[in-house]
């Protein structure tokens, strides 16, 4: 959970308030954010998903084995609404599982 509440406050806020709506429709997504800290640990782990698996990522270098079944890599992609990221990518068994480092290299900073 504190690596998914670490990864959504490092968002912009417009790519914050996409991804409550995807995840919490019809609740008010402003005074959803503004109300974030009372969040449950699933809520937190949602958005975490929600945000990795809306971005088709690009695979880039190897980083490091952990172990037979899990890798690092560096990532990069482009969310729907233009923000473009760059990361490190834990993949198990070839899948995404986590995101760690989030950097953000241009932001639309549009509201939703």
């Amino acid at each position: 959970m504190k690596n998914a509440k670490k990864l959504f406050n490092s968002l912009p806020e417009n790519e914050q308030l996409l991804l409550i709506e995807k995840v919490m429709p019809m609740s008010g997504a402003y005074r959803q954010l503004e109300d974030k800290e009372n969040w449950s640990d699933g809520q937190w782990q949602l958005l975490h998903d929600e945000f990795i698996n809306s971005i088709d990522w690009e695979q880039g270098k190897g980083l490091e084995k952990i172990d037979v079944h899990d890798k690092t890599y560096s990532i990069k992609g482009e969310s729907e609404l233009g923000n473009q990221y760059e990361a490190v990518g834990i993949y198990s068994d070839y899948i995404l599982v986590s995101i760690e480092d989030l950097q953000l290299k241009n932001s639309t900073n549009e509201s939703v």
